[in-house]
């Protein structure tokens, strides 16, 4: 009966149909208000479940509610996620370029091959271990051997020139990798904190050359993951105000916002 009275409004700073999971927090922030509103227990692995359930895949809702590198499977025996945490090294640092256009998840799936050959498939195998391997060690040279992928941005590049341009315009620049940012159509560029300043104004001025001026981001790696701000109980003879405004409501009623792209991805 509570749901059906109060107005749920949702504020992100993440780019929608970018390929930074706004979607995905989003759906991890309503499955953690609901479970909170009928006054179930707040878990975080029940959250992610539920949310990876809806989503169709765990990836970003694993990682929105765990912080750091997280590597995740939908588990074998279970409706469960598996997941595993690693602190992401905080001198690496990501600038995210973000194009004037989206690309949904639907059309840049489109644009994957139904097969891939096994030479692609053990490559993207060898270097997803290793790239699990540098994290856990802070090496920066395996690291930007891992970066280079032979199963989807061969493919997605060709929707998102700026990936190919990008890599070009940055390859004697001290990045330690340009990738697509999930399916797209955003930028991933990996950089030491000592160079991050020389690579951050370079980015910037490429794109204020371009014709339609992509926004860039300075961002840090969010280390804990979902929080809960402004809780509060509402009781059940809170009076909730149809159509008002959430400054207007009684103190029982708190709004929420979504923080997860404000510097931290």
């Amino acid at each position: 009966a509570l749901l059906r009275r109060i107005r749920v409004l949702i504020e992100t700073d993440i780019p929608p149909g970018r390929g930074l999971g706004s979607s995905a927090t989003a759906v991890l922030g309503a499955v953690w208000a609901a479970r909170a509103l009928s006054g179930g227990a707040s878990d975080r692995a029940e959250a992610v479940a539920e949310a990876a359930r809806l989503e169709g895949h765990p990836d970003n809702a694993a990682a929105s509610a765990l912080g750091g590198f997280v590597v995740c499977s939908a588990s074998v025996r279970t409706p469960a996620v598996v997941t595993q945490r690693l602190a992401w090294p905080r001198e690496w640092r990501p600038l995210v370029v973000v194009p004037p256009y989206p690309l949904g998840t639907q059309e840049s799936r489109s644009l994957l091959p139904d097969r891939v050959r096994l030479t692609d498939a053990v490559s993207n195998i060898q270097r997803a271990s290793l790239l699990v391997s540098a994290v856990a060690n802070r090496d920066e040279g395996a690291l930007s051997e891992a970066l280079h992928d032979r199963i989807h941005e061969p493919y997605r590049e060709k929707r998102v020139p700026e990936l190919r341009i990008l890599r070009e315009e940055l390859s004697d620049m001290p990045v330690l990798g340009c990738v697509l940012c999930g399916a797209g159509s955003s930028v991933l560029v990996l950089v030491n904190e000592r160079n991050r300043a020389a690579v951050l104004g370079f980015l910037k001025g490429w794109a204020r050359q371009r014709p339609q001026p992509p926004q860039v981001l300075d961002l840090d790696v969010d280390q804990e993951g979902l929080q809960e701000s402004g809780k509060t109980e509402i009781q059940e003879d809170d009076e909730i105000l149809p159509g008002a405004e959430p400054q207007d409501q009684p103190r029982g009623l708190e709004r929420g916002r979504d923080r997860g792209g404000r510097g931290k991805p």
